[in-house]
Parts: structure tokens; sequence; C-alpha cells
């Protein structure tokens, strides 16, 4: 078992979610903050400045207060998270050009709480563009109704919604709220809201009606980023939606991990125009299915492919592994490509050949910085082919842990990691290398 030294890093660090990677992420909100004669005063919000010292020591005194209750009552935890949240709305210059962020994941939230959100919203934006971050609460299908009402009256640029309990019908309720609004949309999560069904032991499926839907949204709006992580799509449906991600103009990064189990699905048509990001991953693809999304990378600026399965390699084995014909496909699609960054293939098992034939075609892989193949069959003479390759290359990271590698590539590792002084992360983690120290 390899040993832990100051050239391997022991676990590879975890793909950024898409929320979080420097191609989708938000940039900051831009929230003006309180005038200087504001806090100055010690202004706490929903609180009127008097200017005297004695009103400014009460005014502490109340807000430590209601600090020290929050700990004890989560109710009180959430009021005063969503006031301190809705200030905001009154600190920020009234300019549909701002978008002011209002922060609430994982609060607990439930229906009733967003009703209340919703209407001192609608009491007291003034015409700002918003930012809801509502992931990680209690919020079903009413709450959703609520909050897909306020796309009438409100500009919504960004909606987060991931893990909560809104399942088809609440999901269908936002969509709906977006295509009828006049927000220009540009972010929306709505990963892990399939409802599950105790009786059967089985969570929905988001059905034709819902994909179809978002499909027009896709084709017609402004959306830029994308998120169902996690909620499984009924076949008809992820067609609906991969036709409509081929025909968007805006869409640059999707998440659809953890959506399907392939089923002979074309791979390649959930590469928009203007795809950057791709993530893919759970999804056990055939062999077929991927050698057809790396045909089509080959003539566009992907810049991140995520297409791992974590955990055993057993459901991947089913549909066979990548050979040399599909392997020879990947490395076109890495020969000279000047924008992919990231290529995560973890999890999807290659034969021997094809291990092989995807090493000798590495060294013209671009400027690839974050190569993935851990679980993947790679073994010692394809580990000390990509080692030769990487002291040349631009990579960065190169995860090749739990593998077959043996202790003939520890040289090639030497020289790779002495030449190239970029390669920082280097996993050999669970490999058959027994040299100590090395």
């Amino acid at each position: 078992m390899a040993t832990d030294s100051n050239h391997v890093a022991a676990v590879i660090a975890q793909r950024p979610s898409i929320v979080d990677h420097t191609t989708v992420e938000d940039k900051p909100s831009s929230l003006a903050q309180p005038s200087s004669q504001g806090q100055a005063s010690g202004d706490y919000p929903g609180q009127e400045s008097s200017g005297s010292s004695q009103d400014l020591k009460k005014q502490y005194e109340r807000k430590t207060s209601a600090e020290k209750n929050s700990k004890k009552n989560p109710n009180i935890a959430k009021e005063l998270k969503i006031t301190q949240e809705l200030a905001k709305l009154r600190w920020t210059p009234s300019d549909p050009k701002m978008t002011v962020q209002l922060a609430l994941t994982g609060l607990a939230l439930d229906d009733n709480d967003i009703k209340i959100l919703a209407e001192r919203i609608r009491k007291e934006n003034r015409g700002l563009t918003l930012s809801l971050k509502l992931s990680c609460n209690k919020i079903t299908v009413k709450g959703a109704k609520i909050l897909a009402s306020l796309f009438e009256s409100c500009l919504i640029e960004r909606l987060y919604l991931d893990e909560n309990r809104i399942g088809n019908d609440g999901i269908h309720a936002i969509l709906l709220g977006i295509q009828t609004s006049r927000s220009q949309i540009l972010k929306l999560t709505l990963g892990k809201n399939m409802l599950f069904n105790p009786l059967t032991g089985v969570s929905e499926v988001l059905n034709l009606e819902v994909a179809k839907t978002l499909a027009t949204i896709l084709r017609n709006q402004s959306l830029s980023i994308l998120v169902l992580r996690g909620n499984k799509i009924c076949s008809t449906g992820i067609t609906e939606i991969a036709k409509g991600i081929r025909d968007s103009t805006t869409l640059n990064g999707v998440d659809l991990s953890e959506t399907w189990d392939g089923g002979g699905l074309i791979g390649g048509v959930f590469l928009g125009k203007n795809m950057r990001t791709v993530i893919l991953e759970n999804n056990f693809f055939n062999k077929d299915e991927i050698a057809d999304i790396f045909r089509n990378i080959i003539s566009m600026k992907v810049q991140e492919v995520y297409l791992g399965n974590s955990g055993s390699n057993m459901r991947a084995d089913l549909k066979g592994p990548i050979d040399a014909e599909v392997a020879a496909v990947i490395g076109m699609a890495l020969k000279g490509n000047l924008t992919l960054r990231v290529l995560k293939l973890d999890g999807n098992p290659f034969s021997r050949s094809g291990m092989e034939i995807f090493a000798s075609m590495f060294p013209d892989a671009g400027l690839l910085r974050d190569l993935g193949l851990s679980h993947t069959f790679c073994h010692t003479l394809a580990a000390e082919r990509l080692a030769e390759a990487a002291a040349s290359s631009s990579l960065e990271r190169l995860d090749l842990g739990f593998n077959a590698i043996g202790d003939e590539a520890i040289p090639a590792f030497r020289t790779a990691l002495a030449e190239n002084r970029d390669l920082t992360h280097l996993n050999l983690e669970a490999n058959a290398i027994w040299i100590l120290g090395w």
C-alpha cells in the first residue's frame, strides 16, 4: 500500500460544485453598505437612529439579547436572520441594476416562513434585483407556489432551491413563474427535490410536462447555469431537456449528475453552443455515449467536463469498459485542445489497451490542468506513460488513486514532479506501490 510522502497528496480534493467554480460562479452582490452616519449611530435593522448614547446602548442591548435568545430558540434564530437579510433591501440604493442577495440557506424554513418572507419582500423591495438563496430548507410545493408568485412583482436573477421538498408540482410552479415574468434569471438550482414515497420506497421522477417547460425556458430565457443534480428524470423528459440545452444560446454551465442511468441517450446532445462546464457524474454512461460526448468536445470550447462515477465500478463495468476505439476518440478531443482545463473520468473502467491508447495520446493534451483517473484500472505501463507526459505538460493535479500501478512507475513520477513544478497534487493512494518514502 502506498505510504504518505511530501510528493503525494493523500486525498485529492473533491470536484467543486458548479455553484462555486470560477467559470460559473456568482459574482459577489454589489450591496451598498449603510451610510457613514448610520454606521456611526449604530443603527440596527428595524430601528430608527436617535443619535444619543443612551439610545445606542439600548439598541445594542436589544441586539445582544436577540442574538442570545436565537441560540436557545430556532424560531427566533430564523426571524432574526430573515430580518438581518431583509435589511439589505433598505440599505441598498433603489436601482434595478443592483443585485441584493438574501442568504437564507439551511435555516429549516417551512412554507409559513416562506409566506412571511414573500410578504416582506413585496413590502420592502424597491425595484431591486434579487438573488434568493433558499437551499437546504423544508419548503414544499405550497412554499414553491408562493415563491413562484414573487416573479409577478419582483426581478429575480438567481434562485437556489436545492434540497427542499417541492417535487414535480413545485418545480413546475417555479418554472411557470419564470416563464411569465419580466425577470432575466441567470442561475437556477433545483437539485434533490423529488419527493420520497415511504409506502413504495421510491422517489418520484421528474415528469415530461415539467421537462418540456424547462426546455422552453432554456430556449427562450437568459439562463446561464442550471442545476438538477439528484433528481431522477424520466427517459422522455431527459431527452427534452437535452434538446433544450443543445438549443440554448446562453447556457454555459449545467449539472445533471445522478439524474438517470444512461439508456441509449446520445451523450453529446448535452453540449450547448456556449457550454463551458458540463457535470454529468454518476450517470454511468456506456462507452458509446462517452465517445459521443468527446466527438462533440472536439469542435467546442468546453472548459470543464465531469464524467466521474463515485463508489464501485460494478455498475459501469456492466456497460463495458472504455476500449481502444473510444480511448482514441477521447485522445483526439484532447489533442491540441486549448480550452479544456478539467477532465474527470474517475470510476469509468478502461480496458488495458484502452488505457494504453489514452496514455500514448496524452502528450498532445493541450492545456489540461486537472485530470482524474482514479478507479479506472490504470496499470503500471500506462501510468509510466502518463507520468512521462506530465513532466512537460501543464498539469497541476493528477489523480491515479485506487488502480493497479506498481513500483516500476515510481522513477517516472519522480521525474515528473521534479520537472513540472506546477504539478502540486499527485494522488497514488491505494495502488501496488511498496517503495517507502519515494
